[in-house]
């Protein structure tokens, strides 16, 4: 199932890229390691930034990322308030599966074979700060 998911999601923004200007700005919350639509835009010649909360996956992220001065990669959760969070993280580190409420993180599915039990600490930051004009 969870590969069906990543299939519809491939799919949707192939369909959405066929419609998107030559150039422009993306923001990619939960970017795990930028080799999904962060990738594609940056050889498209889009400028963006890449967000990521596990901070496992977010020095992958910036080590793909470090030639590229077109995009910026930050280890930042996207919270409500600029402060430091712990969020949960699924067994398996590399899958991208996280989450900032501790109800989601211990539950588990049979299906994809999830059980989230880390945690780990990250900095959160409002979706303005992403937004605003600036060098970082």
């Amino acid at each position: 199932m969870e590969l069906l998911v990543d299939k519809d999601e491939v799919y949707l923004f192939k369909k959405l890229k066929s419609r998107l200007p030559k150039k422009g700005h993306f923001v990619e919350i939960g970017a795990r390691d930028g080799k999904d639509h962060c990738y594609t835009l940056s050889k498209e010649k889009w400028s963006g930034h890449c967000i990521e909360a596990n901070p496992e996956i977010a020095v992958v992220l910036k080590k793909n990322f470090e030639n590229n001065n077109n995009v910026k990669c930050f280890n930042y959760a996207i919270t409500n308030e600029d402060k430091n969070v712990i969020f949960y993280i699924e067994s398996h580190h590399n899958s991208g599966t996280s989450s900032l409420y501790e109800s989601r993180a211990n539950a588990t599915d049979a299906k994809l074979n999830r059980i989230i039990k880390k945690k780990s600490k990250c900095s959160g930051k409002k979706i303005k700060y992403f937004c605003r004009t600036r060098k970082y």
